[in-house]
């Protein structure tokens, strides 16, 4: 039942519950908060709570955690005027390891997760005895030259299972600020036809509004900290197919997020910044005289002469994609700035806000 009501709201299962129990008091029928509990229980699933500032600013984690008021907007973390003085807002992480685990439970489902493996097996194979070493038709992302050099490198096992993290934020209330932020990870070892589905994309947390976060990494934390933790680790995962335990280190392929949302976690300025890309491919954005603003025009207008930005055409097939070397030289040079205003302006001029929290990763 509460399965067959998931798409409702909550109401919809506790209505039922009490028409079911007044037709027979007898009857033994879990409440909606019960069966929740009990399906954590059998899942092994349960989410994971942090406190947070209630105007969404940081959440306290990390640096954050010993913090009694954000150090943003000066909010106590906690209510006084409630007994034992609770914490005034809270968030949600899903943790990924269970959910993981959870996938390879039966054996129909523990075949699809080694889609990802098969079908890399036979891309390898077709590179070696076709002679000339190229992908005649890709038709899917393990076909990217990228993923076949990580998993040549030995960066992807045969028994890894690989991630695509996505962001967004949502609108929840048409007429009230309402603000919410969530995450996900798509598992890629799927086959394409499944993974984008909503049983097989998995919640990764969810921040909740009215505002957007001022400092989205300590939000992310949890999740990015349990995952860093796999990484190392390893997690233990039972394959109902072949009837064996594996241990499996989870690899983040990419993040994925519009240009607004993207800026929560890779780093950049974002796209209306100097330097808008955000794969980093190191051109520089046009503004209007006396607006602080860039735009990505490729072409200069005519009788256009800002300073910084009076550069000539640009050919679009001229660009190239970023430079991991680049980016990883301008990132160290922006912790050296002497003052804030030095600091801002080579914010400026690099492109770079601040490091990403996918720097903490191995698979980075």
């Amino acid at each position: 039942m509460f399965l067959s009501a998931s798409n409702g709201s909550d109401q919809i299962y506790k209505n039922i519950h009490e028409n079911l129990v007044k037709d027979d008091p007898t009857r033994e029928f879990l409440s909606h908060a019960q069966v929740k509990r009990k399906l954590a229980e059998l899942t092994g699933v349960h989410a994971i709570v942090h406190e947070m500032c209630p105007g969404s600013c940081i959440a306290y984690t990390g640096p954050y955690s010993g913090l009694e008021s954000c150090p943003e907007c000066g909010i106590s973390r906690y209510n006084p005027n409630k007994p034992n003085k609770p914490a005034r807002q809270h968030f949600y992480t899903i943790p990924l390891g269970p959910q993981l685990q959870a996938l390879w439970r039966t054996p129909n489902s523990a075949k699809n997760m080694r889609y990802r493996s098969e079908k890399t097996k036979e891309i390898i194979e077709d590179l070696a005895s076709n002679g000339t070493g190229e992908i005649p038709v890709y038709e899917d992302m393990y076909h990217g030259h990228e993923y076949i050099q990580a998993v040549e490198r030995g960066d992807i096992k045969t028994d890894d299972m690989v991630l695509m993290f996505a962001m967004d934020g949502a609108q929840l209330y048409r007429d009230k600020q309402s603000q919410c932020w969530i995450y996900i990870w798509v598992i890629v070892d799927l086959p394409p036809e499944l993974r984008y589905k909503k049983r097989y994309v998995l919640p990764g947390g969810f921040i909740p509004g009215p505002n957007n976060p001022k400092n989205t990494d300590s939000f992310l934390f949890p999740g990015f900290h349990h995952l860093a933790a796999l990484q190392k680790e390893g997690l233990k995962v039972w394959d109902a197919s072949r009837n064996c335990l594996f241990i499996s280190r989870p690899f983040l392929y990419c993040g994925c997020a519009d240009g607004p949302g993207s800026v929560h976690f890779t780093g950049l300025v974002g796209h209306q910044g100097a330097y808008p890309c955000r794969l980093y491919c190191g051109i520089r954005g046009r503004h209007k005289p006396g607006v602080p603003q860039y735009y990505p025009a490729l072409l200069k207008p005519h009788g256009y002469d800002v300073h910084g930005c009076d550069h000539g055409d640009i050919d679009p097939q001229s660009i190239g994609m970023g430079s991991v070397q680049i980016y990883q030289d301008n990132l160290k040079h922006l912790p050296n700035s002497r003052h804030v205003t030095e600091f801002k302006k080579r914010q400026r001029d690099t492109g770079i806000s601040t490091i990403s929290i996918f720097s903490g990763l191995e698979s980075c």
